[in-house]
């Protein structure tokens, strides 16, 4: 099988949303986050009125994030959500272990984090991948 090069940002079903927000909470703090986020969501006047200039909810998650329509967690503003680009945070930004995933590891290295990702839901997934716990550091 030959392996192609692939964005950790969604990826087989999931989304990261770990470089969303800073000094995550527990995982039942940002599903509290993301149902008041979908709440603010749902009483929009407009998709660029509800984009918060990065400001952070308690649990440290972007006050952006929401439940898409395909079931993760991602950003309206995000190009491939508002046809443009609408979002006002670090988009060129790439987590370490997305970088080595993409840059250094070898394709028996990259098929065993995907195997151990497999299982996690978008909140495991994006509290390993974040800077803070860093999944790159078990590979």
């Amino acid at each position: 099988m030959e392996y192609t090069q692939v964005s950790l940002c969604r990826i087989n079903g999931k989304s990261c949303f770990g470089c969303c927000g800073h000094h995550f909470g527990t995982k039942e703090e940002l599903n509290e986050s993301i149902k008041k986020n979908n709440l603010e969501y749902k009483h929009k006047k407009s998709l660029k009125s509800f984009m918060q200039d990065g400001k952070l909810r308690q649990s440290g998650l972007c006050r952006n994030l929401i439940t898409l329509k395909d079931g993760t967690i991602g950003c309206p503003g995000h190009p491939k959500q508002a046809k443009k680009e609408l979002r006002t945070c670090d988009i060129l930004y790439e987590c370490k272990t997305s970088f080595l995933f993409n840059t250094e590891w070898n394709n028996e290295k990259k098929q065993k984090f995907l195997d151990y990702i497999k299982n996690m839901d978008d909140i495991e997934y994006s509290l390993f991948m974040s800077d803070n716990n860093n999944l790159s550091k078990l590979f």
